[in-house]
């Protein structure tokens, strides 16, 4: 019998289960985490369709955290997109959309 993973099911991100934020083409935006969370899954894909990598609903990504470079934040809490958000005493915002720090190119 094939699982829900193999069909596209929740565990890939392919569909948004109840509670959990928009599905594919969504207007909704994804939730705001931490400007030093990181996944490879956030690189994107080639399939189109697929939740965005902050809601976490992937069942195999892997998360770090840029500040540790390990799967925790510096105050011991799990790097994941549910933990790391406004509240958590090491949250670093996102950087405005469109904005770029670095210093024009002249």
């Amino acid at each position: 019998m094939i699982d829900d993973r193999a069909k596209g099911g929740v565990g890939d991100g392919a569909e948004a289960p109840a509670g959990e934020g928009p599905g594919p083409g969504a207007a909704e935006r994804p939730p705001v985490v931490c400007r030093k969370l990181r996944t490879k899954v956030a690189f994107g894909s080639m399939h189109p369709g697929l939740r965005d990598w902050r809601y976490g609903a992937s069942s195999t990504a892997v998360y770090w955290c840029l500040a540790t470079l390990e799967t925790a934040g510096p105050d011991d809490g799990y790097a994941h997109p549910h933990c790391c958000c406004a509240g958590r005493s090491c949250f670093v915002a996102p950087a405005d959309d469109g904005a770029d720090e670095r210093a024009p190119i002249a």
